[in-house]
């Protein structure tokens, strides 16, 4: 099966079948269908011009918040977060950064004004979190990273500005 037109998710995809939903980073998991509009509109917007560059494709916390892959317009695709407490961030700047986020395996911390992720030294890792690391290193050569704030940051830094404005031109909630 193609989940995406994006060949990382769907590597992940194929991943994700063997080992589980949120089983390989905290709170995360491929929704089933890539894209699924019904995902964003209750709570966000019916906008046809907001579903057609916001795709919904992931879970990003257990409580609910949303990763979705944003067309900017200019061939980037960057993936923003729709906290379940309010706030919509950029926070990878396009799917092999979110990949890197996903090896710091915590949820995010989502509210109005930022987005960061923090672990605490009790923090457990996910069941298949090992798997998952050796997983990317394999596939597609991407290492673990310890600070992933720094990369919500530079994706911030290169696509905030853009999205804030784009994002603004809707009514949401």
């Amino acid at each position: 099966m193609t989940y995406s037109p994006f060949p990382e998710l769907n590597a992940l995809w194929d991943f994700q079948s063997e080992n589980g939903f949120e089983s390989y980073a905290q709170g995360f998991g491929l929704y089933g269908e890539f894209g699924d509009r019904d995902t964003l509109a209750p709570g966000w917007s019916g906008d046809e011009e907001f579903h057609a560059r916001l795709k919904a494709f992931a879970q990003a916390t257990g409580g609910g918040s949303i990763y979705a892959l944003w067309d900017a317009g200019d061939g980037t695709r960057p993936v923003v977060v729709f906290g379940d407490e309010g706030g919509i961030h950029v926070i990878a700047a396009d799917v092999r950064d979110l990949l890197r986020v996903l090896t710091f395996d915590v949820e995010p911390m989502v509210d109005w004004d930022r987005v960061y992720y923090f672990k605490s030294d009790e923090d457990e890792p996910s069941d298949e979190h090992d798997l998952f690391v050796s997983w990317l290193r394999e596939t597609f050569g991407i290492e673990p990273v310890d600070d992933a704030d720094a990369l919500v940051e530079s994706a911030q830094s290169r696509h905030g500005a853009a999205f804030r404005a784009w994002i603004g031109r809707f009514e949401l909630g």
